[in-house]
């Protein structure tokens, strides 16, 4: 049991240092990946409700920590996305790269419209077309996270 979330915490860093440099230097017509939803996603598919509801408070901390605003609304948005990939990994649905990235654009929109609602933008139509470019992008690179997640056999047991 220590090793998956092991593998987990290492992800979460991981992905934490990309989310500091590189979403601004890899955006595609504005949208901007964000790497800790990815890696909320893709883990927290395989996890139980009740780890990938953790997974998703400690994307939350992780993210609020990383912002510099209020943490509350990053905690609450993605404990409410790790809610939702734990209830979509519980589906008993067969695991595969579709799903995986299905579930990510899932799971990003959730997270950002969670987001919107707590602390709503100036403008709504710019963010939801942000949220949906990100969601998006997230979604496309679901897919090689979705295969080197399949390569370590730790991570298979999440």
């Amino acid at each position: 049991m220590a090793r998956p979330w092991l593998v987990a915490v290492v992800c979460l860093w991981l992905a934490a240092g990309c989310q500091q440099g590189l979403p601004d230097r890899i955006a595609v017509m504005g949208a901007r990946p964000d790497f800790l939803l990815l890696a909320l996603g893709v883990l927290g598919l395989r996890m139980r409700r009740t780890d990938a509801l953790l997974l998703g408070f400690l994307c939350g901390l992780i993210q609020g920590g990383l912002s510099g605003s209020q943490m509350t609304i990053y905690v609450f948005s993605r404990t409410v996305a790790g809610l939702v990939v734990g209830w979509l990994g519980s589906l008993e649905v067969e695991s595969h790269a579709v799903v995986t990235c299905a579930a990510v654009v899932v799971v990003t929109i959730v997270a950002q419209l969670s987001v919107m609602f707590m602390a709503p933008p100036a403008s709504i139509t710019a963010y939801l077309l942000a949220t949906i470019g990100s969601a998006m992008y997230n979604g496309v690179l679901a897919v090689p996270f979705y295969a080197l997640q399949n390569k370590l056999p730790e991570a298979r047991g999440l």
